[in-house]
C-alpha cells in the first residue's frame, strides 16, 4: 500500500447500537444516521479501521494524533464508535469515546480528520457537535472531556467552537520527534453544552 491512497465511499447505513451498549445505559435508543448540516455519522465499520490505521502512518497526522490507542483502535475499548463520512459517503473521519464511565457519568472523547483535504473546513465542528448532540440526549453522560496537544491550533479552535472550555494543563505530556509537548485538558458539561449557540 505504500504511495497508495487508501479511501473509503460507501452507502449511509442506518445506525445499530450493540446490545451492550442499550445494556448499560438504557436511555440510548436505537437510531440513525445522524446527520449534521455538512457530515453523516454512521458506526464504523471493520474496513474502515483499516483506513483510519492508513492515515496515522501519515507523518502530519501522526504528529497532532500522537501514538497509542490511535495507532490501531482496539474495538473493545471503544464505546459508540462512529465514522465520519461525506453526504456521499466519503470517509472522512472517526469520533468515539473512551473510558466511560456510567457511575461518575464521563467519558474522553477521541476525534480524528483524517483527509487533509476536508482540514479547516469546519467538518470536525459540524461532525462533533452532531456527535455530543446524540450523546447528551440519548445517554446519561454529563461530562466529556479530551486531551489535546497545545500547539494543535485547528483542533482546539474546533474544540472552543463546540462549547469546549481548557480546565488544565499537562506540562511535557507526551515527548515526540521534536522534545516533549505540553497537553491541554478539555472539557464539556451537558449544561454548558445546552448553551452553547454554535452546536444548537
Amino acid at each position: 500500500m505504500d504511495g497508495e491512497a487508501l479511501t473509503w465511499s460507501g452507502p449511509v447505513r442506518p445506525v445499530q447500537l450493540t446490545a451492550r451498549q442499550v445494556a448499560v445505559n438504557p436511555g440510548v435508543r436505537k437510531q440513525g444516521p445522524w446527520r449534521g448540516k455538512r457530515v453523516v455519522l454512521t458506526p464504523l465499520e471493520e474496513g474502515q479501521r483499516q483506513v483510519i490505521r492508513a492515515w496515522l502512518r501519515d507523518p502530519e497526522t501522526a504528529r497532532f494524533m500522537g501514538a497509542g490507542p490511535w495507532d490501531s483502535p482496539p474495538p473493545e475499548s471503544e464505546r459508540m464508535p462512529m465514522a465520519i463520512t461525506t453526504s456521499s459517503g466519503r470517509l472522512i473521519g472517526y469520533v468515539a469515546l473512551r473510558d466511560v464511565s456510567w457511575r461518575l457519568r464521563e467519558a474522553e472523547l477521541h476525534m480524528c480528520i483524517g483527509e487533509k483535504d476536508f482540514w479547516g473546513q469546519g467538518m470536525g465542528a459540524d461532525a462533533l457537535c452532531t456527535y455530543l448532540a446524540y450523546i447528551f440526549s440519548n445517554t446519561r453522560l454529563a461530562r466529556v472531556y479530551l486531551r489535546v496537544y497545545a500547539d494543535n491550533y485547528r483542533a482546539i479552535g474546533c474544540y472552543r467552537k463546540c462549547g469546549f472550555r481548557v480546565r488544565g494543563i499537562l506540562r511535557a505530556g507526551s515527548r515526540r520527534e521534536r522534545g516533549f509537548r505540553d497537553l491541554l485538558l478539555m472539557e464539556l458539561t451537558r449544561r454548558s453544552s445546552k448553551l452553547n449557540n454554535e452546536c444548537g
